[in-house]
């Protein structure tokens, strides 16, 4: 490690951020829902009491920034269970049960701040922004039960890395402060159970993060051994455990090396020599192409040799050799490209191999092997007719894009059907249910939206006259069909919401600004319909109130827009709340 001095902040500085973080602290309001109302220079946050629908201003002018969740697969975004990305219109962080988080500007500083269930505003951390940009990064990490959030600051906010509890009235701690300002990687947050990780001046650092001082919570460097001119890349992989980093070092894009990171603070190299292995690709639609098992004990990884893109898993311990799942005496050599890299069940390793597709995966099957049992695949999709190895029959099945089912238990598959472009298949990953079509002769890529443990899948059949469609899948893939939507060419269904209880999703349905209508779904009848029947422009944002209520801005397309709340279809309330621009927050 080289010799950092312990950092000395100027006095006026330290006072100015803890005036701020008073400033901002918790504004409470029991049962309310936060309103972003749109004025010059940006934005002020009302309040509105669900009783009495009279709202106040609980800010000053905000900038509302976008705020993003670092180390999150695109696969699981559908998982009620963990923190996920939403746009509200402006990008935001969901947590699974305490709120969810933005990042806002007021007044020379930068904070994160937690739009609780209840409705009220807490700031969980504010940092003076000592410069011209925004003093926190816009990526934070979020531990899987949403207890604490990892945050980082910029050089000339301090360059920390701190830990916040979402509790109310929760610590701060900051990782970093015995160090000097740190330039954090952008991207390279990653919080576990116990463990924070992060990357700075071109190495990986690590915290205890549930053990008090001094023994824990101090963030330490883990010096990797790299090659000449290796530079380890931002997207890390974190193990579900927390305990085991994967990191990717690269010297060109062609010559990488994988290296893991405990946090006992042992390093290994997986990768004896350079080789064409792809970067993790958390946020592509066939990813990951990188994985660790949950306890961190094995890893998998896409790599190119000859031309063709292989899977490849390795022990993570010392003495460990890769081997090739995809090697031709299990796989012909036509099957040449490998996604939806994961593991599920501890060990069992779940994959998508097939033949290269500029949209994906051709003529694929999902595979799945137990590295605690083997190296031999099983074919839990079979559409090869195979289900054991050698595979030297492709698949028929044209993968777009795959997504973990919530309770993880299954995946989703968006595929180009025989008929139409887009249809849906439910498999489940433990090798023993078939899978089963869900949705087939679609025109478009289907809409998925997380409500609880079921999806809401708004889909655009080949069905004259109905131009959307509109089914809830249930836990063991079934679908019901909520509603074939009537109406014309062009009607595009979006600002999707979901509610706490994963029972009530609201959305807008229209065809141009002025020309829509909010809309809601109870999964628990099932039932749908319009919240109103009058035709107007919708906020860019519509949002669940504590009570039950779709909140949306109504007016003229483009606004200003009043705010009603809809408890019921056509039956709504008037809150007391300017009329102009903006939207409601997601809580």
């Amino acid at each position: 490690m080289t010799d950092r001095c312990r950092r000395t902040r100027p006095g006026p500085l330290v006072a100015l951020t803890f005036a701020l973080a008073a400033l901002l602290a918790a504004r409470p309001v029991a049962q309310s829902l936060p309103i972003a109302v749109e004025v010059p220079g940006g934005h002020v946050l009302w309040q509105v009491d669900e009783v009495t629908r009279v709202g106040a201003p609980a800010t000053g002018v905000l900038q509302m920034l976008p705020l993003a969740l670092d180390g999150a697969a695109r696969r699981d975004r559908l998982r009620p269970d963990l923190a996920r990305e939403i746009a509200t219109p402006v990008q935001a962080v969901r947590l699974p049960a305490a709120g969810s988080l933005y990042r806002v500007r007021e007044a020379g500083a930068t904070s994160l701040l937690l739009a609780r269930p209840d409705g009220s505003l807490q700031t969980l951390i504010a940092r003076a922004d000592g410069g011209a940009l925004p003093a926190l990064l816009e990526g934070v990490a979020v531990s899987p039960d949403g207890a604490s959030v990892l945050v980082a600051t910029t050089p000339a906010a301090g360059g920390d890395v701190l830990l916040v509890d979402t509790a109310p009235g929760g610590r701060v701690t900051d990782l970093t402060a015995a160090e000097a300002p740190l330039t954090v990687a952008p991207g390279s947050l990653r919080l576990g159970p116990d463990d924070a990780w992060f990357l700075a001046g071109g190495q990986p650092w690590h915290a205890t993060s549930d053990v008090p001082p001094p023994g824990g919570q101090v963030a330490h460097e883990v010096p990797l051994a790299l090659d000449p001119g290796e530079a380890l890349v931002a997207e890390t992989v974190l193990a579900a455990d927390g305990r085991t980093l994967a990191v990717v070092g690269e010297i060109t894009p062609e010559a990488r090396h994988l290296h893991v990171v405990d946090d006992a603070g042992a390093t290994v190299r997986l990768t004896a020599a350079p080789e064409a292995l792809d970067l993790p690709s958390l946020d592509a639609p066939t990813g990951p192409l990188l994985a660790l098992s949950e306890d961190g004990a094995h890893a998998a990884w896409r790599s190119t040799l000859l031309l063709k893109k292989e899977l490849f898993t390795r022990p993570t311990t010392l003495g460990g050799t890769p081997t090739q799942i995809t090697g031709d005496l299990q796989f012909a050599d036509t099957i040449d490209n490998v996604g939806v890299v994961g593991f599920t069940d501890g060990t069992v390793l779940v994959f998508a191999a097939g033949e290269t597709n500029p949209d994906g995966i051709g003529s694929a099957d999902l595979f799945r092997v137990d590295l605690a049992l083997g190296t031999a695949p099983g074919n839990i999709t079979g559409t090869s007719g195979q289900a054991a190895p050698p595979f030297d029959q492709p698949g028929t099945l044209e993968i777009f894009e795959v997504t973990a089912f919530p309770g993880n238990a299954a995946l989703v598959l968006d595929v180009d059907p025989p008929n139409g472009d887009h249809g849906v298949i439910f498999v489940p990953v433990d090798g023993l249910a078939l899978p089963h079509v869900v949705l087939t002769d679609l025109v478009a890529a289907p809409q998925l939206v997380p409500a609880g443990d079921r999806v809401v899948v708004f889909s655009e059949p080949d069905l004259p006259g109905f131009p959307r469609r509109v089914h809830l899948i249930q836990p063991d893939g079934t679908p019901t069909l909520l509603a074939d939507v009537p109406g014309a060419a062009g009607l595009v269904i979006d600002r999707t919401t979901v509610d706490r209880g994963g029972t009530r999703v609201g959305f807008v349905a229209g065809f141009s600004p002025g020309v829509e209508l909010p809309g809601m779904i109870d999964t628990s009848v099932p039932s749908i319909g319009a919240a109103w029947l009058n035709v107007m422009g919708v906020s860019p944002g519509v949002a669940w109130s504590p009570l039950g209520r779709l909140a949306a801005g109504v007016g003229a397309g483009g606004g200003p827009w009043a705010w009603v709340g809809f408890s019921g279809f056509s039956t709504g309330v008037l809150y007391g709340v300017p009329v102009r621009r903006g939207f409601p927050l997601e809580l």
